[in-house]
């Protein structure tokens, strides 16, 4: 749960091998089960029993740290400040840490109802907008038109003026 206190769904993905360093320690604490190729101990056992318990209690934790917002628009930085926290925290554990990634992030109803309604509100400020230019221009030609318009009825007035001038006038 995000500092939001919303409800995110997500999903987590990770790349994580075994320590070389560390195999001592695995085979001295892991349970290894007898096969007939002898005693295995397998990755899922140790990252059951090592990694697994941590990290469903961590995660969420180091997701509370972020808005929902941060987690839909700032995906890489969180997922760089997850890897980091998680290395830390798993520093105890037989394993490093190579990948880790959110997934399949779902915002909560309440968001992406925002979101649509923003998007729409945008949608409809652009169309009032695009109106609003529209009826200035056909303004903006009326007044074109009447002022042409205006500019022949003078030039008429003027001919005929001329006109009744030279006729009036003797010759």
């Amino acid at each position: 749960m995000p500092k939001d206190d919303l409800v995110l769904t997500y999903g987590i993905t990770m790349t994580m091998a075994v320590d070389p360093k560390k195999y001592n320690f695995i085979f001295g604490n892991v349970p290894f089960d007898l096969t007939q190729e002898g005693a295995v101990i397998t990755q899922k056992d140790v990252y059951n029993r090592y990694a697994q318990p941590q990290l469903q209690t961590i995660i969420p934790s180091i997701l509370t740290e972020f808005t929902i917002g941060e987690v839909a628009s700032e995906r890489e930085k969180v997922n760089a400040y997850i890897k980091q926290r998680l290395n830390k925290e798993l520093s105890s554990t037989p394993f490093i840490l190579k990948h880790v990634g959110l997934k399949q992030v779902i915002l909560p109803s309440i968001i992406t109802e925002a979101k649509e309604r923003a998007a729409t509100r945008r949608e409809e400020e652009e169309q009032v907008k695009a109106e609003r230019t529209l009826e200035l221009l056909k303004i903006e030609t009326e007044k074109e038109v009447e002022t042409s318009r205006r500019e022949v009825e003078l030039m008429k007035a003027k001919v005929k003026a001329d006109i009744a001038k030279k006729l009036m006038t003797p010759a």
